[in-house]
């Protein structure tokens, strides 16, 4: 629940119904206005879905939560297809896809010790399927793009996208002196993991949606990156707290903060600069 109300950012909630090609898909908690839905697995995985469906809620919300996804083997073979299906959708669409487990990764899906004998043939019904090569070859797939999904360098490029350049952009061509309450809404739209800090990937992709209003593409040079980042970082902690960047980006414009300004020479801390890359934790 705090999890999911931070990522809805404490916005309204409610359930929304999603009409697919002449179908529904009931999307049973999500934010409104803000692109982010929760769903327990069997209402994703449980139930009839395809790859259709999983397209249509990947093109509604950028960021979903599944929750209470057990540990599956071949008496699950139908829900281990469609969990594949559903990670194949949301990677191709770049969603941000947070799991909620009750085993770690690399377990989540056991094909092989005490499971039944019997389970569902490629078709989905219920006769005898003679091996199981088809789905550890798939889910091998499925793992490694579970893995990457998670990654912060995943999170930072794909989450709130559109949301989070809009509001740079407003405020980039406002030429509005930022308050300390705009600075922060700034802030919060680059913690795309929600940690409350700022980690260097996070400061690159403002700085890249920046340059990307000023001069047209999205090229920023490490030393760059570097070089404002460990101007943020005021206490030298290797992330840049809520303060520290609204000390630099408040009772400014956005487009002539100083620490944005490269020059010629890079502060000497920023060379070497311990910063950490992000985590991602899951739940069990």
């Amino acid at each position: 629940d705090e999890l999911f109300t931070g990522l809805t950012s404490g916005r309204r909630v409610s359930s929304q119904t999603l009409q697919l090609r002449g179908r529904e898909v009931q999307v049973p908690l999500a934010g409104v206005g803000i692109g982010v839905a929760r769903f327990s697995f069997g209402e994703l995985c449980g139930r009839p879905l395809g790859a259709e469906d999983y397209l249509g809620i990947a093109a509604a919300f950028h960021t979903v939560l599944v929750e209470r996804v057990p540990q599956l083997s071949l008496n699950e073979v139908n829900q281990v297809r469609r969990l594949i299906t559903l990670v194949d959708a949301f990677y191709d669409k770049r969603v941000r896809l947070i799991l909620s487990a009750a085993a770690p990764m690399d377990e989540l899906f056991v094909p092989h010790g005490a499971v039944a004998e019997k389970h569902a043939d490629l078709l989905g019904t219920a006769r005898y399927v003679p091996d199981a090569t088809d789905e550890v070859f798939a889910f091998e797939r499925t793992l490694s793009r579970l893995k990457e999904m998670s990654a912060h360098e995943y999170l930072v490029r794909t989450a709130g996208a559109a949301e989070r350049v809009s509001t740079t952009l407003m405020l980039y061509e406002s030429g509005s002196v930022l308050s300390p309450e705009m600075a922060l809404t700034l802030f919060k739209k680059y913690d795309v993991d929600n940690s409350g800090l700022l980690e260097l990937p996070e400061v690159r992709l403002l700085m890249e949606d920046l340059c990307e209003q000023r001069k047209g593409h999205r090229h920023v040079i490490d030393e760059e990156v570097q070089s404002a980042f460990a101007l943020m970082d005021a206490d030298n902690s290797g992330e840049v707290s809520p303060y520290e960047f609204i000390e630099v980006f408040a009772n400014s414009r956005l487009a002539n903060v100083k620490v944005l300004q490269y020059g010629d020479k890079v502060p000497q801390r920023a060379r070497a600069h311990p910063a950490r890359t992000g985590r991602i934790t899951r739940s069990s």
